[in-house]
């Protein structure tokens, strides 16, 4: 698997991290006025809570890469990625590969 991949893979926790440091500095100036604290005090936990969503979704996607590597659990017939879970559509049952983000029909899981 290449890096593009990979990095497309974690994209969500990526993303999640660079808005909660962006929140922080934001935040930051809000503590020291008096007509602000109360503000501060309520949306403090908000970098906190994109933090933890960066670390467990980091965390499943290693997991889920790791499988792909040992060949276990659903892999995506054109790159070998792994899929996410299956979704229900109009059509019939598919999976969404984490790592190119190809849609694979039901039929073609392997």
């Amino acid at each position: 698997m290449d890096w593009f991949k990979t990095i497309r893979a974690y994209w969500p926790a990526i993303v999640a991290t660079v808005v909660s440091f962006f929140t922080m500095a934001v935040l930051a100036p809000l503590r020291d006025s008096s007509l602000t604290v109360d503000m501060f005090d309520m949306l403090r936990l908000v970098p906190l809570a994109g933090m933890g969503f960066a670390l467990l979704y980091g965390c499943w996607v290693t997991y889920r890469l790791v499988q792909a590597a040992r060949g276990d659990g659903r892999l995506c017939p054109r790159c070998g990625g792994p899929l996410g879970v299956e979704k229900y559509g109009p059509y019939s049952p598919h999976r969404t590969c984490l790592a190119c983000g190809m849609h694979a029909n039901e039929r073609h899981y392997l």
